[in-house]
């Protein structure tokens, strides 16, 4: 059951014209196409609150996969439009340009969602694990309808 909502504003939150009157509800999932956008945070009667991915409050489980592998790991938001992918085992494959999806655990975050494409692999020696920046896959300005994942 997806409803329709337009973005009416972005700035730590992306504000959408949907709220308590439409039967909108928090922790309710926000997606564009198969793009995880964030989840309800706060909502009013004619509107609501998004926490995006990109909030540093943000951490979804998650995974990659790219012809070279699969990798697992905590995707956390950072101020800015980049996502650090943390937890990544060594042994694990991840490469430049794998995309990362959402692993579900979360309970209101269905799995397979798309979060972002990797950037860069950081990786050192004497660190236990390794980590990617990722980036978005397209600009949330961009965005003129979002869908809320409802009951």
């Amino acid at each position: 059951n997806l409803i329709p909502a337009r973005p009416i504003g972005l700035s730590r939150y992306l504000r959408i014209d949907k709220g308590d009157s439409n039967n909108i509800k928090v922790e309710q999932v926000v997606v564009f196409k198969d793009n995880f956008i964030g989840k309800v945070i706060e909502i009013s009667s004619q509107a609501a609150n998004v926490r995006l991915l990109s909030d540093p409050d943000s951490k979804v489980a998650a995974f990659s996969q790219g012809l070279s592998g699969k990798a697992r790991g905590v995707l956390a938001g950072q101020f800015g439009t980049d996502f650090l992918f943390d937890k990544i085992l060594h042994e694990e494959q991840i490469k430049v340009g794998d995309l990362v999806y959402s692993e579900g655990t979360e309970g209101y975050l269905p799995r397979g969602l798309i979060l972002g494409r990797v950037k860069q692999v950081l990786e050192r020696e004497n660190e236990v694990f390794k980590q990617a920046k990722v980036e978005p896959v397209f600009s949330l300005r961009d965005l003129e309808l979002v869908f809320v994942i409802g009951e």
